[in-house]
């Protein structure tokens, strides 16, 4: 099990350019972690109530995402994620929530990004081509994206459950 503060995000614009062999994870799982927390050690409860205390005065966040990246890396590109343009206040946000609630974080710097489809195949040249086709096939795409709650959420053998979400202000 791990939890983590984030928010649902249905990016679906790239879809039509996904081939096999990744397959799109469904739109209702798909999301982006802001922090991962891990496997806490207090009560969700207190979590979510110190979670409710970071986003006040907080409004709604405009994202728009543009542009595909293999995901973890070029050379093991499990996945394909949805990359926003840059964000400044998504970066502040994230901040706040982090000096508030602290990371269990395995990866170094943070990359904002929405995985849409995975696979299981092993990295090859031929994975490889098939990744810079997709890529180039989302070139010119877009998708805006209105972010109004930010929630705390479970994840355990690949199912996300809301926790707790947090409305934004309007």
């Amino acid at each position: 099990m791990g939890v983590f503060v984030g928010f649902y995000a249905p990016v679906a614009v790239f879809d039509d350019v996904i081939a096999e062999p990744y397959s799109l994870i469904p739109i209702g799982e798909r999301h982006m972690t802001l922090v991962y927390l891990g496997e806490p050690r207090s009560r969700l409860d207190d979590i979510a109530s110190e979670l409710k205390e970071v986003l006040v005065g907080e409004y709604p966040l405009s994202l728009v995402f543009n542009k595909l990246e293999p995901f973890p890396s070029p050379t093991k590109p499990r996945y394909i994620a949805a990359v926003p343009a840059p964000s400044p206040r998504l970066l502040r946000l994230r901040h706040k929530i982090v000096l508030k609630l602290g990371s269990s974080d395995k990866y170094g710097e943070f990359r904002p990004h929405v995985s849409i489809a995975y696979t299981r195949a092993k990295p090859s040249l031929a994975l490889y081509r098939i990744v810079e086709n997709i890529v180039r096939g989302a070139r010119g795409k877009s998708q805006g994206l209105v972010v109004d709650s930010i929630g705390l959420f479970e994840a355990r053998r690949g199912k996300l459950r809301l926790l707790a979400s947090i409305e934004l202000c309007r």
